[in-house]
């Protein structure tokens, strides 16, 4: 914990700022949430990007769902159709268990997906196809991602292969703001 807060103390005051701005969205969504765990399985049928899935359930509706806790590129970003394809090898045509955490302040149905008892949102950070998108611990899972986040970004798996390169150059890639960048 103390080599997390002289880590915090290097940073931006940007970051900083959108840390603690995501924060707050975060903290409205738990208390906005219902309490309630929906918890079911289905066949993924269409892979939108590195994070977004339609799944299929028992009952032959196509639920669209996120994954919870991480987030990656949009096909149209930096490194998204990369990311894109490595989750479509995860999960396509695939019987996957679907746990719904709760809906995001846009609405859309966040969930925690497991294949033959891998979790899909780990190995999507383990690859480096996706990064933490709520760091400040709010489930035990993020805070385990964490390390596995660090590991994938010094091991330059997935998207962060080339993006120390990019930076390097004085280049910022198209990337959402909770991209951990810098």
């Amino acid at each position: 914990m103390i080599g997390s807060l002289s880590q915090a103390s290097s940073l931006s005051p940007w970051v900083v700022l959108r840390a603690v701005v995501f924060t707050g969205f975060l903290l409205a969504m738990l208390i906005l949430m219902p309490g309630r765990v929906d918890a079911w399985q289905g066949q993924v049928v269409k892979v939108l990007d590195g994070d977004t899935v339609e799944v299929k359930n028992c009952n032959g509706k196509t639920v669209r769902i996120h994954l919870y806790g991480v987030e990656a590129p949009r096909k149209s970003q930096y490194f998204g159709n990369e990311c894109a394809q490595y989750f479509a090898g995860l999960v396509q045509n695939k019987t996957v268990h679907v746990i719904n955490v709760g809906r995001d302040l846009l609405g859309r149905m966040r969930s925690l997906v497991w294949i033959d008892g891998m979790s899909v949102n780990e190995e999507m950070v383990r690859a480096g196809y996706a990064w933490v998108s709520n760091p400040v611990g709010l489930s035990p899972s993020c805070e385990k991602w964490m390390g596995v986040q660090v590991a994938a970004r010094e091991g330059r798996a997935g998207l962060w292969h080339g993006l120390q390169q990019y930076l390097d150059r004085g280049r910022v890639p198209d990337l959402p703001p909770s991209c951990p960048i810098f």
